[in-house]
């Protein structure tokens, strides 16, 4: 059974952050649907902490066979958080659950975010890249113009992700 809940609370803000949004669409799937929408998903695909915990959370539940509902995240949380940093937490979910898009987005939205990551890694290998060129041997240099496997992996991933594993009829 999938479940869509309805928008309140701070509804707007988890509308406009595909992270979140991603997150939420998945609170409400059932495990096999998750499970299959979350495959290839890590927790450092998310820039947010709060995202990149959660996503930490449901990988753990959906690897115990378990459904990724709200209470059974916030009850995996409960053994690394102090009671307030659970409360502000359990909100914080609540919120992203409360706001979550159709379940039937959450494809579309995981292409977002592994856009997203692919290209945060683009710019952190260019930064490193830049700052090495005035300051660093030839050697370094070269050792770091290879170290593109976080880019490849990410390119390869939203690849992944934004094809679709039937394709659409076309409209005449």
């Amino acid at each position: 059974m999938t479940i869509t809940p309805s928008l309140t609370g701070s509804g707007e803000l988890v509308a406009l952050d595909p992270a979140r949004a991603f997150l939420g669409a998945v609170l409400c799937l059932d495990h096999g649907p998750a499970r299959e929408v979350f495959t290839g998903m890590r927790p450092d695909d998310f820039t947010d902490p709060k995202c990149a915990a959660t996503a930490g959370l449901i990988i753990g539940l959906l690897a115990d066979d378990q459904p990724p509902q709200p209470a059974l995240v916030w009850a995996a949380a409960e053994h690394n958080l102090n009671p307030h940093q659970l409360e502000r937490f359990g909100d914080w979910l609540i919120d992203t659950y409360r706001a979550a898009p159709l379940p039937a987005t959450a494809r579309h939205l995981k292409t977002i975010v592994l856009g997203h990551a692919w290209r945060a890694a683009i710019r952190d290998y260019a930064t490193r890249l830049l700052q090495a060129t005035d300051q660093s041997p030839d050697d370094v240099l070269a050792a770091l113009y290879d170290d593109r496997d976080r880019i490849t992996d990410y390119a390869t991933r939203h690849t992944t992700a934004a094809t679709p594993a039937t394709p659409h009829p076309r409209v005449a």
